[in-house]
């Protein structure tokens, strides 16, 4: 009983991460990048891996393939653009 809960616990926490990091790369991303203006926050964001991104879309097959790796690619973009961003801010938070 014990393993099934955590095993549940485990996938919706799973679920509700995905879900937030769609959103966030959706609209951050797409905002932060094209302005050109660093986000106050400019942590990475965490890449999904294929099968947690295809399982909260409920996609299979190429159209799972296709879309994750979309999404990859335009959150790997912005963890760069991310990283120009800490770069520039690197001697304030220096120690």
């Amino acid at each position: 009983m014990q393993r099934w809960i955590m095993g549940t616990m485990t996938g919706v926490i799973l679920m509700c991460s995905a879900v937030t990091a769609q959103a966030i790369s959706v609209g951050w991303m797409d905002q932060s990048t094209h302005s050109g203006m660093c986000p106050k926050h400019d942590a990475a964001v965490v890449i999904l891996s294929k099968d947690p991104y295809c399982a909260v879309h409920h996609l299979s097959g190429d159209p799972c393939q296709a879309r994750w790796h979309t999404y990859w690619f335009r959150t790997a973009q912005y963890n760069q653009f991310l990283e120009q961003c800490r770069m520039q801010h690197w001697p304030e938070h220096k120690s």
